[in-house]
């Protein structure tokens, strides 16, 4: 997400802000699946 929202690195091909939405939801989705998982070994 934040290589792709870097005008440096990207150019004009940054993200628009539904991706950006979309990506960060997405992160975070995945975040706290992980923490899921690891709270469930360790329980």
């Amino acid at each position: 997400m934040l290589m792709t929202n870097n005008h440096r690195i990207m150019g004009d091909n940054v993200n628009g802000r539904g991706t950006n939405v979309l990506g960060w939801l997405t992160t975070g989705v995945i975040f706290l699946a992980s923490a899921g998982l690891c709270a469930t070994w360790l329980i």
